[in-house]
């Protein structure tokens, strides 16, 4: 059965989406609800989160470049390796933090790279959010389309509720950034994946 947000409170909505519980999908004209696709129902915890040392081989795209701490400079934050981890964790996937590519000039690198059983999901860009703003995802995003078309967002210290940020996420794949793919967001220990209906360019 699907149902929309419109006219839920909040703690109900919130309770549909939590990763410990049976959810149900939501839906509008804008968007799917493709968190079960992410989520495996599986007993115990198999997180898997890549984080790269200096002289390893990082992979990106088809092409390969050394992490020297010079031209390939690996600066992922705490705050971001607690969030890989929590998404791992809660939903099995594979997770590579990505170094930054200075040069070759020009190339732009999404935060993380999924997998699902070593095949390739999609790149990411990681949000770590906490103002109030009615367009708080939007400027967080706005900008970035060479460096990815999906986007997660740890929300968790915001005071918006979810439903407040579906409704900006929609708005996005609505009419503010039509090129979004993807956006997910945490809050808590609620998480959703929400995927544009009208954009049909691949995985990146």
């Amino acid at each position: 059965m699907n149902k929309n947000t419109e006219g839920c409170t909040d703690k109900k909505f919130e309770n549909d989406i939590n990763l410990t519980k049976v959810k149900e999908k939501i839906t509008s004209n804008s968007y799917i609800d493709v968190t079960n696709d992410w989520v495996e129902k599986s007993k115990g915890i198999n997180k898997k989160i890549k984080i790269f040392q200096k002289n390893e081989i990082f992979e990106y795209n088809g092409k390969k470049y050394l992490v020297d701490n010079h031209y390939v400079k690996y600066r992922v934050k705490t705050k971001e390796i607690k969030f890989a981890d929590w998404l791992s964790k809660n939903t099995r996937l594979k997770i590579q933090l990505n170094p930054e590519v200075e040069y070759p000039e020009n190339i732009s690198v999404a935060d993380c790279t999924f997998y699902k059983n070593d095949t390739f999901l999609g790149n990411y860009d990681m949000k770590i959010v906490t103002g109030s703003s009615k367009q708080l995802l939007f400027h967080n995003i706005d900008g970035k389309n060479k460096q990815s078309v999906n986007f997660l967002f740890e929300t968790t210290q915001s005071p918006l509720s979810m439903k407040e940020l579906i409704v900006q996420a929609e708005e996005i794949f609505k009419r503010k950034a039509k090129w979004v793919r993807e956006i997910g967001i945490k809050k808590g220990n609620n998480f959703i994946i929400l995927k544009n209906k009208n954009i049909k360019n691949k995985k990146l």
